[in-house]
């Protein structure tokens, strides 16, 4: 009876130890500052190639859909965060609330005053977002929470490789930091993937193998004509039941030390491949770009660690 007791209760200090370390125990900064150098660079191409050519089709008084006609079909009709419903609907001043939102944007990949720009970068991108709905992807939405995750942790993500760390006054200051935001990331990264494949193994498409003959009849997204191959229906079970198979991994081996390369790499061919295959803007990079998160802190330090002070 004794021993029982004194197990669980090793076991139980065992668990709170783990949840301790995986959320509170220090880290290399540098894995959060590359991604945060990439993230950015991505956002950066989705606001300058997707949101900046036909920005006043959908913001201001020329919008195809208005702001208030937006307003009025929202869910329960709750209210939104949308710093542009306090600006007038002139074009120059609603274009002027976009290039805002760029500058932030290019402050936030360089990582000055990281503190300060991250969070006014998720405002003034939620407020994009809030006031034309209807033009988001989910890599939209996706940034938003990552940015949301990123403003809660300070000036984490610009301990390093950052023009705050060259103004610092303390060139030999920590490069390690509490990785909460990083695990909130990468946890949100791995719910997705979750999802999707619960999803997916709720239809009935996906277990009988012709998702992906489906999903290659939508023309419109084409980058190219399609081989004749995928019409074939083995090729299409193969390739719907590896998009299952490689959802599920994607779970579960990232979190696994010898597994995580193989299934990064993995990862990232998935991800390039849909890139290839179906024209989704930045939607994919979003994802790609994430991998980076799951590398150890320790082959970053090799590559970047020299004598400058950043």
């Amino acid at each position: 009876m004794m021993s029982g007791t004194v197990s669980d209760m090793t076991s139980a200090k065992g668990i709170t130890e783990y949840w301790r370390t995986f959320w509170f125990e220090p880290v290399s900064a540098y894995p959060l500052a590359v991604f945060r150098i990439a993230f950015g660079l991505v956002m950066l191409a989705n606001l300058l190639g997707q949101y900046l050519p036909h920005y006043l089709l959908f913001y201001g008084d020329g919008a195809m859909v208005s702001a208030d006609a937006i307003y009025a079909h929202r869910w329960l009709n709750l209210p939104v965060f949308d710093l542009l419903f306090f600006l007038p609907g002139d074009p120059g001043v609603q274009l002027g609330f976009l290039y805002a939102t760029i500058f932030l944007n290019l402050l936030f990949i360089f990582g000055l005053a990281t503190r300060i720009t991250t969070p006014l970068l998720f405002f003034f991108l939620l407020s994009l977002h809030n006031h034309c709905p209807i033009i988001l992807h989910a890599g939209d939405n996706y940034s938003r929470l990552v940015l949301l995750f990123l403003s809660l942790s300070g000036s984490s993500s610009g301990r390093v490789l950052s023009v705050d760390r060259m103004l610092s006054k303390d060139p030999e200051a920590s490069t390690l930091i509490e990785p909460v935001a990083m695990r909130m990331i990468q946890i949100q990264f791995c719910f997705i993937y979750l999802i999707n494949w619960l999803y997916k193994i709720c239809g009935a498409i996906w277990l009988e193998g012709s998702a992906v003959y489906y999903a290659t009849r939508l023309t419109q997204y084409w980058r190219f004509d399609y081989p004749a191959f995928l019409d074939n229906a083995l090729a299409s079970r193969l390739l719907t039941w590896s998009t299952l198979v490689v959802e599920a991994a994607l779970v579960v081996l990232l979190w696994i030390p010898r597994a995580r390369y193989l299934i990064i790499v993995i990862g990232v061919a998935f991800h390039l491949f849909l890139d290839l295959t179906f024209n989704l803007g930045v939607f994919e990079w979003f994802f790609i770009v994430t991998f980076l998160l799951f590398v150890d802190g320790s082959f970053y330090e090799k590559l970047f660690q020299t004598k400058a002070r950043w």
